[in-house]
Formats: C-alpha cells, structure tokens, sequence
C-alpha cells in the first residue's frame, strides 16, 4: 500500500467519525417527536427487580447490590448477573423501527394476546414497567412488541432476537461457591478420597492463613488459597442435570474423589464434591454443590487438578520474612562485627549512616532485600527458648518510618548446615538452611560505595 491510498484511507476515516460525531449532535438537538425511541427508556442500573415470562417458565429476581438473587424459580440462589444485566442493557438499547396503531391490527395473529416473553422491570418506589416481545412478521423480518396496555404495536429489528433469548441454563449462575476471594472466609477442609488432606484455618488479627495436618501446624500460602476460592466462585458448572440423570454408581459421589469443605464469615457452610468422570464426555466430571441441592452438575475434569493446589505439600508457606521492598526506606544490620544502618533517600539512592557516612551500592541493597523477601525456612518450629536468640550471631531490620516491617533474628547452629531463625514480627520460629545466613551477611566493606583514587607518577 503506497502513501496516497494511506492519505485516502485517513482521510475517510476522520470523514466517517465526523459524521458520527455531528449524527449524534443532531440527535439530541431533534424535537422529541423524531428522536430515536427505544423499548425500554429505564436505564439498567436503576432497576431494583426483573421478572421474566417464557412461555412456559418465569423468573423473578431481586437486585442485591451488584448481584442478582432469585426469587423464583430456584428461591435464594444466585443468578448469573452478567447475563442478567445483558438483558436490561439489550431493552435499553433497541431501537423502535416503526409504531402502529393497535385497532389496525391483529393482536391474535401476531401472538401479542400471549406473548413469547414479558419482561417487568421493577423500580424503586414501586413503578413497574413492562414490555411484550411476540411473533416474528414473515414479510417484513421484524418484531412485533408492545409496551404494558399501550395503544401502538411496535416493530424491532429481526436481529436482536437472539440477544433476549435466554433459558434455564443462562439465567442461573454457574459458580460452585457463593463467596469470592475477598469475602471473609474462616475456614476450609479439602478432603481426597474422603480422607482429609488439608485443614486451613483464618487469623483474623494476623490476617494470615494456617494449615493443620498431621505434620504439624504450618503457615499457609495465602495466595494459593485466594487463586482457588476465585476459580470456584467463576462460571465452573457446564450442565446441569436432575438428580435422577445418573446413580450414585454412574456418579461416583456417594465417595467423592475430591471434596471441599468452606466456612464463610457470616457462618454459611458450601460444600463442592467431584466424582467421575462423564461416560460419554471424558472432558466432563460429574460434581455436586451445596449450592445446587436439587441438581447434579458437570464440570471440566481440570479441575480436580486446580483443587489440588489445596494439597498440603503445594500450599505451606514456610517463608521466614513477609513484607514489600518498596515500602522499605531503612535498614539495620548487626553482627558481632558490624553495625551498619543504611538510609533511603529516594527509589534510587541509599546511603550508609553508621559506621561511615558514605553513599551505598544500589544493586548490593536489591540484592539483600530480595532475598530476605525470598528466604524459605525448612520447617516451622514451636516458640523456642534459648536457641542463641538472646544474644543473636546477627540480625535484620526493615523499617518503613518508625514503624517496624521485618525484624529477622539469626541464632545459634543446629548443624553445620541447619540454623535457627526468628521472625520478631510475627514471633515465629523456623529452623532454615545455614545458607540463608550467609547470603545475608553483608559487611561494611561490601555495601559502601567509595570511589577508587587513581594515582598518576
């Protein structure tokens, strides 16, 4: 493509927006008579309730802040919102074709005495309005509808139809659990093969997660644990089916291969179990929800692998230190050696205030706060007495003004290559890797930045 046909291009390009630009002007400067009309005039976020009549099914839904409750059919389950706010979207923006008057037409003939759907919004205050979508007119490809008792059938474009289909499946939500991951949680059990495999319990003054096992008691990945809880809350369920669509045999949930077990803050209970996988569609398992008490759902089989980040081994935490480097603007070291203090002046320069005033090496300060953040202990021990932390072989001090981020402790050896740990903080202890410690032990002599004199005879 040569320069010319860029020009020409460009050019149509900046004519069309123009024209859109001043379209939508003229728009609003139209008396109101030959204004664009639309279906619904309610906007979307103003509707409190909905109800939905098929033919041969309605739902009735409740707002509840930014989700949607059913009322009816399935009382106190959730909707799926996101279709949901679809479908009042869809209202708000079809526009009105043409209008004829009602005693010009056939109401029977074009299926307005009982039509394919209603829609009722419900407004605060009480109002309601309504609109009726009916038969499709052959001749001309459009729409008949009318709005609650008024005198004019209006006609719709063929092709939003299919935008206000909606059935049993798309209207419900698809989540197996109704808490999200940052809705407090207090405690959860994930079972494999109905022997418990992990039990994961809330600090609510830590803010931390711990496991009990029967290794012991560790400190939990809290971030595994928030990854799951937001993959459950997501559209898991593919099919949903009636109870009776397949034996407890063909299901394999009357001893379920995976089962999780959640206790939200306000004290409700879920439970999500996962059986075998679908005769006919391998990709499928079939898989129970508390939330869904009258119905077998099927699911992605992946996801009994995704549930298996709950498994001890993949979600204890055994980091020594638990803080953010950029919020990081002080440093204390102490050894029986040195006693270095470094100060942040900005994202970009450190310097050394104690022993020496000296500009500090940027890449040596990464360095060490990198790996305090990274250190990795071999396993958690219960609160020591002793253990050379009274009179420490060193210690690390993260400060963020006055307030205290990480104080790290280093005691005595319990082997040539095992060492005792302390974070202060948190009054934790571990037992770590001795190498832990020497890639902390910076001297004096490795973090100051002095310039190297060059003598020239």
């Amino acid at each position: 493509m040569n320069w010319k046909s860029i020009l020409i291009l460009l050019a149509l390009c900046i004519g069309l927006g123009i024209y859109l630009v001043l379209d939508r002007i003229l728009e609003g400067e139209k008396p109101a008579e030959y204004r664009t009309k639309y279906l619904v005039a309610v906007e979307p976020e103003k509707v409190v309730g909905f109800r939905i009549d098929y033919f041969d099914t309605t739902y009735v839904l409740r707002r509840r802040r930014d989700e949607w409750v059913m009322l009816e059919p399935y009382a106190g389950q959730l909707a799926d919102s996101l279709e949901v706010n679809h479908i009042l979207r869809t209202l708000h923006r079809i526009p009105i074709f043409q209008s004829i008057s009602i005693d010009s037409i056939n109401l029977t003939q074009v299926n307005l005495d009982q039509p394919m759907v209603s829609y009722t919004l419900y407004l605060e205050g009480g109002d309601t309005t309504s609109v009726h979508i009916a038969a499709l007119n052959p001749s001309t490809e459009n729409i008949y509808a009318r709005r609650d008792t008024e005198d004019r059938v209006l006609l719709i474009k063929r092709e939003v139809g299919p935008m206000l289909a909606m059935n049993r499946f798309m209207i419900r939500t698809k989540q197996l659990i109704s808490v999200g991951p940052f809705d407090e949680i207090k405690r959860i059990i994930y079972s494999v093969k109905a022997k418990p495999d992990m039990v994961a319990a809330y600090s609510p003054e830590t803010g931390e997660w711990w496991i009990e096992s029967e290794q012991g008691r560790f400190l939990a990945d809290k971030r595994n644990i928030m990854d799951l809880v937001a993959e459950l809350y997501r559209n898991q369920v593919r099919e949903f089916h009636d109870l009776d669509a397949a034996t407890p045999r063909e299901t394999g949930l009357a001893k379920p291969l995976r089962r999780l077990w959640l206790e939200a803050g306000n004290g409700d209970t879920m439970v999500v179990s996962l059986g075998r996988c679908h005769a006919e569609k391998q990709f499928l398992r079939w898989a129970k929800s508390s939330l869904y008490p009258e119905d077998l759902l099927l699911v992605d089989s992946v996801l009994v692998t995704k549930m298996d980040e709950l498994k001890f081994e993949k979600l204890r935490n055994l980091q020594i230190a638990d803080f953010l480097s950029s919020e990081v603007d002080r440093i204390e070291l102490f050894s029986p050696t040195d006693s270095i203090v470094i100060l942040a002046e900005n994202d970009t320069l450190w310097q050394i205030i104690r022993p020496d005033k000296v500009r500090c090496r940027l890449w040596q300060v990464e360095r060490l706060l990198d790996h305090a953040d990274t250190m990795e202990a071999i396993r958690l021990l219960p609160p020591l007495s002793g253990k050379g932390f009274d009179n420490p072989q060193f210690s690390l001090t993260l400060y963020n003004g006055e307030e205290v981020l990480a104080k790290i402790l280093v005691g005595d050896y319990d082997s040539e290559n095992r060492v005792y740990m302390r974070d202060v903080r948190r009054n934790m202890d571990f037992l770590a890797p001795a190498s832990e410690l020497e890639r902390l032990n910076y001297t004096f002599k490795d973090l100051a930045d002095i310039p190297v004199r060059h003598v020239v005879r």
